[in-house]
C-alpha cells in the first residue's frame, strides 16, 4: 500500500472505536425492532432479518445501497418475507456498518469479510441480491465461494 493510500485509510478508520460503540447503543441499534449486529475480523456489520413464512425457505440477501439504509426496506423485508428468509444488511463502511482499524478497503479484503458474514448469519446456498459496488463483490463471492451462493442477482 502507497504512502498515500495508507494515510487515505487512516483517516476514514479515524474514530472506529466510537462509532461502533455509538452505533450499537445508540439510534441505529433502535430504530427498528429487528436490527442486528454482527462482527467479523475486520467489520461490525448492521444488519436485519426477517424469517420466512414458510418452513426451510430459502435465504435472500439483500446489500443495502447508499444512502438508503436499513430503515428503508420494511415493505422489502414484507414482500419478500412471505417466500424467503431475508437478511439485509449495510456493506463495510456503508450507512452503519463500521470496519475496524485495520480495514483497508480492498476488493479482496472486503469480500472476504462479506463472505465471512454471509457464512455466519445466512449459512450456504442463499441467494444475493446485491447492487452497485457490492454486487461485484457478490460475483467474486459466487465464484470463491460458491457454498454461499445458490443463485446471483445483480441489481442496478
Amino acid at each position: 500500500m502507497s504512502l498515500l493510500q495508507t494515510l487515505a485509510t487512516s483517516i476514514d478508520n479515524l474514530g472506529w472505536r466510537k462509532r461502533r460503540r455509538a452505533f450499537r447503543t445508540g439510534w441505529a441499534a433502535s430504530s427498528c425492532a429487528d436490527l442486528q449486529f454482527h462482527d467479523t475480523a475486520l467489520t461490525q456489520y448492521r444488519y436485519r432479518v426477517r424469517e420466512a413464512g414458510r418452513p426451510g425457505a430459502p435465504t435472500i440477501v439483500f446489500a443495502a445501497d447508499p444512502p438508503a439504509t436499513l430503515e428503508l426496506y420494511d415493505d422489502l423485508l414484507r414482500l419478500f418475507s412471505q417466500s424467503f428468509r431475508v437478511v439485509v444488511l449495510e456493506g463495510p463502511a456503508m450507512g452503519f456498518s463500521v470496519p475496524h482499524g485495520g480495514f483497508g478497503y480492498g476488493f479482496r479484503e472486503t469480500s472476504d469479510d462479506l463472505a465471512e458474514f454471509l457464512a455466519a448469519v445466512a449459512g450456504d446456498g442463499a441467494v444475493l441480491a446485491f447492487s452497485c459496488a457490492v454486487g461485484l463483490a457478490a460475483v467474486d463471492i459466487a465464484v470463491r465461494h460458491p457454498n454461499l451462493v445458490s443463485q446471483l442477482t445483480l441489481l442496478q
